[in-house]
C-alpha cells in the first residue's frame, strides 16, 4: 500500500513563489499589445477621414503659355547719350547768357553772346587781306605779278577768312544739337579765359546735354561677352519708377578688356521721349540673353531632379519627363512633356511616386 508524500510548507511557498512570477511577467506583455493597439488607431483617425483612405497633402501651379524673359543683370549709372562742353578758344567778356540751367534748347538756337572786341580786329585784318587779294588777282591777269606773289597773298586772305569765321563763331555760342542746358561756369559781366578748364579738361562756358535718349554703360565678365551682341534687347529699371520698364538696346561693346579690370564695357542706349529718366540716376539693366514670347513654364518648385514634375490628375499624381529649355531664376522653360492647361505640382513632392493619392490644398 503506497502512501502519499505530504508536501513540506517550504516547498508548498515555493511553488506559489513561482506561478506569481509567471503572471507577473504576463502584465507587460498586455499593456505593450493594448498601447499598440490604441496608438494605431488613434494615427489612422488623424491621417485621413476614412478607414483605408491614406493621400498626400499638395499645392498645384496651373499651366498656361506665358512670357519668359532671361537676362544678365547689371547696375550702372545713366548719362545723356551726348554732351557737349562748349567753351570757345578765344579769352573775352560776357556779354549777354540767354539760357537758364535745365532750359531745353534747339539746335543753332543761340545761348551766349561774348564781347566782340576780337571780332572787330579780326574782321579788320581780314578786309585788308580780301582788299590785297582782290588788288593781286587783277594785276595777275595783265601779268604784272608772278604765280610765286599770288599764292602768298591768297594764303594770307584765307587765313584771315578762316580767322575772321572762327572768331565769329566764338563770339556768338550756339547749341550744337537739341537738348537741355546744364552747368553754366560763367555770370554776365564775368571775363572768360580759355586758358580756364572744367572737370572734362576743356575750357567751358556751359555744357549741352542730348537727353532724348539716355545710355547706361556695364562692364562684361569674358565669360559673360559671348552671350552679348550689337542690338541686344535690354530692359532697364530705376526706383523713380519701380512698375516701369524702359526698353534700351547694345549699341556699343569695346573691342578689348580693360587693363585694369578686364572687363569689356558695352553701352546701352534707352529711348527718353517723355523724359522721366535724368542724368545720374542708378539703373539695373537686363541685357536679354533668352526669351519666348508664348512659353510653356514651370516653377522650380516643381521640379524633382533636372526633368522629372508631378502632374495632378483628378486625386492621383502622375510622373512625367520634361525636356528642358532654359531656366531663369524662379521659373523652368519646358520644350515637352506638359502642355497648357496642365496642374503640375510644386508642395508636397518630396517622397511622391507615380500614381500616388493626392488630396489639393487652397
Amino acid at each position: 500500500m503506497k502512501v502519499k508524500s505530504k508536501m513540506r510548507y517550504s516547498d508548498l511557498f515555493t511553488e506559489r513563489k513561482k506561478l506569481r512570477k509567471r503572471r507577473i511577467s504576463v502584465y507587460p506583455l498586455i499593456a505593450t499589445i493594448v498601447i499598440i493597439t490604441l496608438i494605431g488607431c488613434s494615427g489612422n483617425d488623424n491621417r485621413t477621414s476614412g478607414a483605408d483612405e491614406i493621400y498626400v497633402p499638395v499645392r498645384i501651379y496651373e499651366i498656361d503659355r506665358t512670357e519668359v524673359v532671361k537676362t544678365l543683370d547689371f547696375g550702372a549709372v545713366l548719362s545723356p547719350i551726348q554732351k557737349a562742353v562748349i567753351g570757345p578758344q578765344f579769352s573775352a567778356w560776357v556779354d549777354k547768357i540767354l539760357v537758364e540751367e535745365g532750359q531745353k534748347v534747339k539746335k543753332g538756337e543761340l545761348l551766349v553772346v561774348l564781347d566782340d572786341s576780337q571780332v572787330r580786329q579780326v574782321r579788320a585784318q581780314y578786309d585788308a587781306a580780301k582788299k590785297e587779294f582782290e588788288r593781286i588777282s587783277a594785276l595777275r591777269k595783265s601779268g604784272a605779278v608772278t604765280q610765286q606773289q599770288y599764292d602768298q597773298v591768297e594764303a594770307q586772305y584765307l587765313a584771315a577768312k578762316a580767322g575772321y569765321e572762327l572768331a565769329g563763331s566764338n563770339t556768338n555760342i550756339r547749341a550744337p544739337f537739341d537738348g537741355v542746358v546744364s552747368e553754366i561756369t560763367v555770370e554776365v559781366g564775368e571775363a572768360y579765359s580759355s586758358m580756364s578748364m572744367s572737370p572734362t579738361g576743356k575750357p567751358s562756358l556751359l555744357s549741352v546735354l542730348k537727353t532724348d535718349s539716355m545710355k547706361a554703360e556695364v562692364r562684361i565678365s569674358d565669360s559673360q561677352i559671348e552671350r552679348i551682341d550689337i542690338g541686344q534687347r535690354a530692359l532697364v529699371r530705376v526706383d523713380n519708377y519701380p512698375d516701369t520698364v524702359f526698353d534700351g538696346r547694345v549699341v556699343n561693346i569695346e573691342p578689348a578688356a580693360e587693363h585694369s579690370s578686364g572687363m569689356f564695357k558695352a553701352v546701352i542706349a534707352i529711348p527718353n521721349d517723355r523724359g522721366l529718366l535724368k542724368a545720374g540716376l542708378y539703373a539695373r539693366v537686363g541685357i536679354v540673353i533668352e526669351y519666348r514670347e508664348k512659353a510653356i513654364a514651370v516653377p522650380q518648385d516643381a521640379m524633382v531632379g533636372d526633368t522629372l514634375v508631378f502632374i495632378a490628375r483628378g486625386r492621383t499624381a502622375r510622373a512625367s519627363r520634361v525636356t528642358v529649355d532654359f531656366e531663369t531664376e524662379d521659373m523652368v522653360v519646358v520644350k515637352s512633356g506638359i502642355d497648357s492647361g496642365d496642374s503640375v505640382i510644386t508642395d508636397g513632392v518630396i517622397g511622391l511616386f507615380d500614381g500616388a493619392e493626392i488630396r489639393v490644398l487652397e
